[in-house]
């Protein structure tokens, strides 16, 4: 059972590095040359998968790749048009979802004898 822990462990590791390097490479094809800034959304998309992997290696004791990871997911969520510290967590209350609509939306044939043409 522990081994299949790990093996999902490892998975979860390289969808995380195939998504930062994906990331990269999709700004790459987009603008080469790099004149130009990422959206916010993919700084904080960066931010968070930069901070998973530091929490990887902060977990199995790899300080050196945990510090880097941590800067970069830092640096990017200060790109992203985050402070110095993420918000909060808060509660929030979602509305009642309204009941659903049934229609009775089967074909049937027409009670009257009129014309067959449909034109």
């Amino acid at each position: 059972m522990a081994r299949s822990v790990c093996s999902n462990n490892k998975k979860e590791i390289w969808q995380l590095r195939f998504d930062v390097a994906w990331v990269h490479i999709l700004r790459w094809v987009v603008d080469p040359a790099g004149r130009h800034d990422l959206n916010p959304e993919f700084h904080l998309y960066l931010a968070d998968r930069y901070a998973r992997l530091a929490q990887h290696y902060n977990h199995i004791g790899n300080r050196k790749k945990r510090v880097r990871f941590e800067e970069k997911a830092k640096h990017h969520y200060r790109l992203g048009g985050g402070g110095s510290q993420p918000p909060p967590a808060v509660a929030m209350r979602a509305s009642a979802p309204q009941p659903p609509i049934f229609t009775d939306a089967i074909g049937r044939p027409s009670e009257s004898d009129g014309p067959d043409d449909a034109a």
